[in-house]
């Protein structure tokens, strides 16, 4: 009887250790059930994280376009700005030029005239300088059509840069409009 009760209480231990390691394994699937959902949170975090991180990544790459445009155009308006200021000092110089070109005319006229008042003079005296009257005459006739077109051009100077202004300004007032209908394009 003695191997009887040994057995049984044999039995019995090993029929609480089944209950318990039954316990333990319920509770252990609990926790990896647990552990499964925690699991898949995570995973659906991370889907939702890599897709606002595809949003930045796009934000980010549009506005490094946007940069990059907005660069392109500030270089232009620069070249533009330096072409202007090297269009504004040649003309300065040719201005400057013109009314020199428009001084030495004038003395050349000057001495034309003076020259012909005295061929003139001889003539009364009976002379004949009809040759060189005639050569002073027509070189004065073209000195004074070129003074005179120095004349017409240094007149147009202030409407040249009237219209010049007025252009760049209409210039400035354009860009901005194009950039805001490129970006709308997007």
């Amino acid at each position: 009887m003695e191997t009887l009760d040994r057995l049984h209480a044999q039995a019995e231990t090993v029929n609480h250790d089944y209950q318990t390691a039954k316990e333990n394994l319920a509770g252990a699937q609990r926790e990896l059930e647990q552990l499964y959902a925690a699991s898949e949170n995570i995973a659906q975090k991370m889907r939702e994280k890599d897709l606002e991180s595809e949003r930045t990544r796009e934000q980010i790459s549009e506005a490094e376009s946007a940069a990059a445009e907005c660069e392109s155009a500030a270089a232009v308006v620069r070249t533009n700005l330096q072409n202007s200021a090297d269009s504004i000092a040649r003309l300065r110089v040719e201005v400057s030029e013109q009314a020199d070109r428009a001084s030495a005319l004038q003395a050349q006229i000057d001495a034309l005239t003076e020259r012909r008042k005295g061929l003139y003079e001889w003539k009364r005296r009976g002379m004949d300088v009809t040759q060189e009257l005639s050569a002073v005459n027509e070189r004065l006739r073209q000195t004074r059509r070129s003074l005179n077109l120095c004349q017409s051009i240094e007149a147009d100077i202030p409407r040249l840069q009237t219209q010049t202004q007025q252009y760049r300004e209409q210039r400035a007032k354009k860009e901005p409009e194009k950039r805001k209908y490129k970006q709308q394009e997007r």
